[in-house]
């Protein structure tokens, strides 16, 4: 207590030097911030300009050249047979003309590398073309000239709007439909082109060397910050900033080299013009620009980053002063709070010695090497120890000889488990006299001068094990007795129902129906008791099966419409196409289901549905009894799986029932390795699910290939049972490899594939005869059989070599004798293969 109130006195020191130095610390930076954002908003807008005015420049040169004479003269030539009839020149006369015009234009557009007229007809045949090489720009030959209609920019040219530019997406120029070696990351401005009539012929293609523009542009603007352009389809090129620095190469959203940075996918995502973006390293600014040319790299992101220390800096001094400054506060705090502390605790720990010696639970107190530092009274009447006798020795004394490290450890692990899981545990402890006593213990961690000790209060539950043994002995010699006298008085009834005549008067019938009905509920209520009296004593054994899950859903709708029809319910069903195997008790899982639909058949409206589904979900089978009743009120829903546990507990309730059904299902969904829940919506109705694995065979591969110089022989063993399988495998390593099949499917497929000297058969599977293997032996094979099964009767068939009785046959001698065989196969293929070779 001491050092919690010293501690209390340090944590306000700190709480209000911290407040002021934030507050502080705050003012100043959120001025530094608003200063940044409106200095980065300039730089950033200064830089979006620049490249606002390159897309301004092509849109320029475009429509300058689309108003220019060679464009429709060319239209006019073309349409009267070569020869404008305006002024008498020929199409080829306008074709050099505008190829002069295009040249010019290249020579003071340093960044585009092409300029084109292209036409529709032709599948979009370029009618003048002039590129530019490392000596120039130069005009394409009229043979040389391409058909672009296959392109994907082409659509978008020869669709725009009249008299509006367009931009395509940045890609690889590519040239008679292949891509161009130079590899040069293009962005085509294109402008449509239509004839005096104002019908469309045509575009206009200027191709721009997209990274050069970029590149001009940083040049130019020479950012001091770190500085990212990225246009619409998400190609960006990053420029580090500084005087000396060089942008780096672009990054084609096609192909990245490298994970865009965060900020470029905000800047993509966000609609605001502008946006300030403050993380914990960065403080960025993005101008989002787009003039409408087109719907792609028209639109283009700017971002300026600054690192936040440069921003920050005067901030961070002044954190760092205040800091300083808080230190000596505290300091004086902490001086004055210890003398405080001293004089105030004294009488306190006194006191609460007192409480821990007179409590009446057992206290006890171990270090982290599990030796007992404090062992109060009530711990010594429990254990009949005195304290002087115990202290400084390890907590195994009070358990099981050879039990002290295994107790200490559970004891520290659910110490660490206190915060989330909780912390109570039972033990059987042992007196002085080594009289077992049973304890629940109750421990926590906790932090002393800085060493970790462990506490916990015990509590004798000797008295509630022996009343709970008590209880579940009555219950169980309750139950048992009750069902014998109704089982016989439900088979009197069920006698007297038949043997009465059928003049009977009416109120008789209904006096014998009702006695029948509720001596069913009691006989249901009696089992409920005992399957849950069994589950509680963990007494009930499971008998897995692989199954269909949908012949056994079936099957449990089928077995429930009787009890369906009373109600006037349906019973739905839908099922998958596709076999579901689960393995499972098939009477538990039929149990579960009952259990499922009896409550959902109870709880709906008369001539309602009741549906059974089934589907495959993340490798498990997901079962759904969905009823369209009331639902379950939500103050029930945290003890639905309780046990005697009803939604309505009053004696007037209108729906019957023991209350176990639920914690029953849940016991034994848990224990065949799966999870049950449910959803309810008041007034709609309520679905419980079942998920439960699926069953996976792991195939193994059909061919057996022993290493090379392994003499041993081939032999397939048929079992279900996977122990003896492996026992048998194991004793025979030596001089046979046995490949283990749990089932005639598998066997068949390694019969397929390999040629066995020994097949190893148990005759009765699951549903299959083991024999029946041997109708499936390849023409030729002629293994040595032996029947090794449980069943203690003769195998009449001329094929078996050897009969084997597991449970009248000891390990060895089966060994021996299968190990004869193996010998007998050896030696029978070798003179298989004398014999063959001493043929002429």
């Amino acid at each position: 207590m001491q050092y919690k109130l010293t501690f209390l006195i340090l944590c306000c020191a700190l709480v209000s030097t911290a407040v002021v130095g934030f507050v502080a610390y705050e003012r100043v930076r959120s001025t530094a911030v608003e200063d940044a954002k409106e200095k980065l908003g300039g730089e950033t807008r200064l830089m979006a300009q620049r490249f606002r005015y390159t897309y301004h420049e092509v849109a320029r040169d475009l429509k300058m050249i689309a108003g220019m004479p060679p464009i429709q003269g060319i239209i006019r030539a073309q349409r009267n047979g070569g020869i404008d009839p305006i002024d008498g020149s020929t199409e080829n006369q306008w074709r050099e003309r505008l190829a002069r015009i295009f040249r010019s234009f290249l020579v003071q557009r340093p960044d585009d590398f092409q300029i084109r007229y292209i036409g529709l007809a032709d599948q979009g045949r370029e009618l003048v073309r002039v590129d530019r090489n490392s000596l120039g720009p130069f005009v394409v030959r009229p043979e040389n000239l391409q058909q672009k209609g296959k392109e994907p920019y082409f659509r978008l040219g020869a669709s725009a709007q009249m008299g509006r530019v367009v931009f395509s997406e940045v890609t690889f120029n590519r040239e008679h439909g292949s891509l161009d070696p130079r590899e040069i990351p293009t962005m085509r401005g294109m402008m449509p082109v239509f004839d005096w009539r104002g019908e469309r012929f045509g575009m206009l293609v200027i191709n721009i060397d997209y990274p050069a523009i970029l590149k001009h542009a940083f040049a130019e603007m020479k950012p001091q910050w770190r500085t990212i352009i990225v246009n619409g389809q998400g190609d960006y090129m990053v420029h580090p900033g500084g005087p000396d620095s060089s942008p780096r190469p672009l990054q084609m959203h096609q192909n990245y080299t490298e994970t865009p940075p965060p900020i470029v996918t905000q800047a993509l995502k966000t609609t605001q013009p502008e946006l300030g973006v403050e993380s914990d390293h960065m403080m960025s600014y993005i101008v989002n620009d787009d003039d409408g040319y087109g719907s792609f790299d028209a639109r283009v992101s700017i971002i300026v980053q600054v690192p936040s220390e440069k921003l920050f800096a005067k901030a961070n001094k002044i954190g760092s002063e205040v800091f300083a400054a808080g230190i000596g506060v505290v300091f004086a705090f902490v001086l004055g709070s210890v003398f405080f502390a001293r004089s105030l605790m004294k009488p306190l720990s006194q006191t609460a010695i007192a409480i821990v010696e007179n409590v009446a639970d057992g206290l006890i107190v171990i270090d982290a090497g599990g030796r007992i530092e404090r062992f109060n009274p009530s711990c010594e009447r429990m254990f009949g120890y005195k304290a002087e006798e115990v202290v400084g020795q390890h907590m195994g004394m009070l358990v099981a000889e050879g039990a002290g490290e295994e107790f200490r450890g559970e004891f520290i692990t659910h110490a660490g488990q206190s915060q989330s899981h909780g912390n109570t545990f039972e033990v059987e402890a042992r007196t002085k006299s080594g009289a077992p006593l049973p304890l629940e213990l109750s421990v926590n961690e906790f932090n002393l001068n800085g060493k970790v000790k462990y506490s916990a209060v015990m509590r004798d539950i000797s008295e509630r094990r022996e009343v709970e043994r008590v209880k579940a002995e009555f219950i169980s010699t309750v139950s048992h007795e009750l069902r014998t006298p109704l089982t016989s008085i439900r088979g009197s009834l069920g006698l007297i129902d038949n043997m009465l005549p059928s003049d009977l008067p009416n109120p008789a019938y209904q006096m014998i129906s009702l006695a029948q009905k509720n001596t069913n509920r009691l006989i249901s209520l009696v089992n409920d008791i005992l399957d849950f009296e069994k589950l509680t004593s963990e007494e009930v054994t499971y008998e897995m099966t692989v199954v269909d899950l949908n012949a056994e859903l079936i099957q449990a709708a089928e077995l429930i419409n009787g009890y369906a029809d009373e109600f006037s319910i349906k019973i739905k069903t839908e099922l998958p196409a596709t076999t579901l195997q689960v393995e499972v008790d098939v009477r538990r899982f039929q149990q579960i289901i009952a259990n499922l639909l009896s409550n959902a058949v109870k709880f709906s409206h008369k001539k309602g549905t009741v549906i059974l589904r089934a589907q495959e979900l993340d490798n498990r089978a997901e079962i759904e009894v969905v009823d369209f009743g009331e639902g379950i009120p939500e103050e029930f829903r945290g003890r639905i799986f309780n046990p005697f546990s009803q939604a309505d507990s009053t004696s007037t309730r209108k729906k019957s029932g023991s209350g176990l059904g639920l914690s029953i299902t849940k016991r034994l969904v848990e224990e065949m390795g799966g999870e049950i829940d449910f959803v309810s919506e008041p007034g709609m109705g309520t679905t419980f699910r079942v998920m439960l694995p699926l069953f996976k065979m792991l195939k193994a591969p059909s061919r057996i290939v022993l290493p090379e110089g392994d003499k041993r022989r081939l032999a397939l063993h048929l079992e279900d049972d996977v122990d003896f399988t492996a026992m048998l495998g194991e004793t025979l390593k030596d001089i046979a490899y046995v490949q283990p099949a749990r089932d005639l499917a598998e066997a068949h497929e390694y019969l397929a594939f390999n040629d066995f000297d020994l097949l190893i058969l148990d005759r009765y599977l699951p549903g299959e005869d083991g024999l029946s293997l041997l109708d499936a032996l390849p023409p030729g094979a002629d293994p040595i059989v032996a029947v090794v099964t449980a069943i203690d009767e003769p195998v009449d068939d001329p094929r078996v070599d050897l009969a084997i009785v597991k449970s009248r046959t000891d390990t060895p001698e089966i060994v021996e004798r299968l190990t004869d065989l193996l010998e007998e196969a050896r030696a029978r293929k070798h003179a298989a293969a004398s014999a063959l070779g001493s043929r002429p």
